[in-house]
């Protein structure tokens, strides 16, 4: 007769073992690109709304988080229209309009998902 649980856990054995190896292998590779300076790091920014093109960045060094002031002109928004009334009320206009559609539409359907 086979004994099926030695298999079972020889199987989750191996299978932990690989993990860690995967693990291992994977977090030399990301130090070393890190030390080749590859490493690529989002700016996390807080735009201020009518405040064009001021913001503010947001950063975490040694679990301690850090904001500064900073100003923005390379993004794609570098005319400033994202913050244009004219631009922000036909976009609150568009949206309105979809969302008044989508939900005729679930009620002549009879159906909310």
């Amino acid at each position: 007769m086979i004994n099926v649980n030695y298999y079972v856990i020889r199987a989750e054995a191996n299978s932990a073992a690989v993990l860690d190896k995967y693990n291992t292998n994977f977090e030399e590779a990301l130090a070393g690109i890190k030390q080749e300076g590859r490493y690529r790091v989002f700016a996390h920014i807080e735009r201020k709304a009518g405040q064009f093109p001021e913001a503010t960045l947001h950063q975490e060094s040694e679990g301690v988080h850090k904001t500064k002031p900073i100003t923005v002109w390379c993004s794609n928004d570098y005319l400033g229209q994202g913050q244009n009334p004219v631009v922000v009320n036909a976009m609150k206009d568009a949206i309105d309009k979809v969302i008044f559609r989508l939900f005729l539409l679930l009620i002549i359907i009879g159906s909310w998902w």
